[in-house]
């Protein structure tokens, strides 16, 4: 068994996204699912990932797949469930607010279903990052399995790093959310989640790093995203681009810093990341910050994720690639 850098775990589905602001009603299928997007971006820059998950037996699931092991993340425990679809998520061309930005067809879907018996324990306990969001936590068995990995990670000291992510109506009510949320960031060492979250989880977070010793990310659209450890805060402003799609922003953002965190040789198990020295911090902010804003300027979540060559540029061209066999 191949040791891994980071693990993620929970939804890979397919993004229908609108193919221009001209036309917004005309959508693009586009693989997607926060925790696989971010499985993509940290295989992309070069680090040894696999993604733990559920597709179904369609050609919807065919394509999210072949996404997924083309960009080189290990698949061997991303199931083909033989009778529950795909998730769609249709991505709205005029959101009234971050929280409508998804229409999502996930009821009995593949990626709800995955067990805790899916989980590869031993992969889990050798990983250095452990990446979930709070997604798969709507519903059993899915809920069970993400508390389950969590509670593996957290049981060797691997480091559990938390997107929240929420998507209010994929949740029974606003009592759950916050509540399965809230559990979720307790047991985090890396969390990252928007301005917009924090108001509606009603957190704080500096109260957060002195209540569970973690490192909390917060990014507000094209304002100053922000660090918060026992450094302090310290913050990033983006650099201004054209917004052509923001689906997977987040995402690039989460990669980015794990991909600066994985390369930081002070960075470790036995090291808190919270505990880090500020300005290791402030780089993989830095770094953050210019992956999603890269994301910014490309439509759809796996096309936006930047390549090494990218990061290390000194300005942000997003400049969009060929999908090449990735169009559906």
């Amino acid at each position: 068994m191949n040791d891994f850098d980071v693990i993620t775990l929970g939804e890979a589905l397919v993004d229908l996204v609108p193919r221009s602001r001209s036309v917004p009603w005309l959508f693009e299928a586009r693989p997607g699912g926060a925790p696989a997007n971010v499985a993509v971006g940290l295989a992309r820059l070069g680090h040894r990932v696999a993604h733990v998950g559920r597709v179904g037996a369609d050609f919807l699931g065919s394509y999210v797949l072949g996404a997924v092991t083309d960009a080189g993340v290990s698949t061997q425990w991303l199931q083909v469930d033989p009778v529950r679809p795909t998730t769609v998520a249709i991505v709205s061309p005029r959101p009234a607010d971050e929280s409508e930005r998804f229409v999502m067809y996930r009821t009995g879907g593949a990626e709800t279903a995955l067990t805790p018996d899916d989980l590869p324990v031993a992969a889990i306990r050798k990983a250095r990052v452990l990446h979930v969001g709070t997604l798969s936590m709507t519903t059993e068995p899915s809920r069970g399995a993400t508390e389950a990995a969590v509670l593996v990670a957290r049981s060797c000291g691997g480091v559990v790093s938390v997107d929240v992510n929420l998507r209010p109506r994929a949740w029974p009510s606003l009592e759950d959310m916050r509540d399965a949320a809230t559990q979720l960031v307790s047991s985090a060492s890396i969390i990252k989640l928007s301005a917009e979250e924090l108001v509606m989880l009603e957190l704080d977070p500096a109260s957060l790093v002195g209540m569970y010793g973690c490192l909390v990310l917060v990014t507000d659209g094209g304002r100053e995203a922000t660090a918060y450890g026992y450094f302090g805060a310290v913050s990033e402003t983006p650099p201004e681009v054209e917004v052509v799609d923001p689906t997977g922003a987040g995402d690039a953002f989460v990669a980015g810093f794990l991909h600066s965190y994985l390369n930081e040789p002070t960075a470790s198990r036995a090291v808190p990341a919270a505990r880090l020295p500020v300005d290791v911090i402030r780089k993989a902010l830095h770094v953050a910050v210019k992956a999603g804003s890269l994301a910014l300027g490309r439509r759809g979540a796996v096309e936006g994720l930047p390549y090494p060559e990218e990061l290390s540029a000194p300005t942000v061209d997003a400049s969009v690639r060929d999908l090449g066999g990735w169009r559906p």
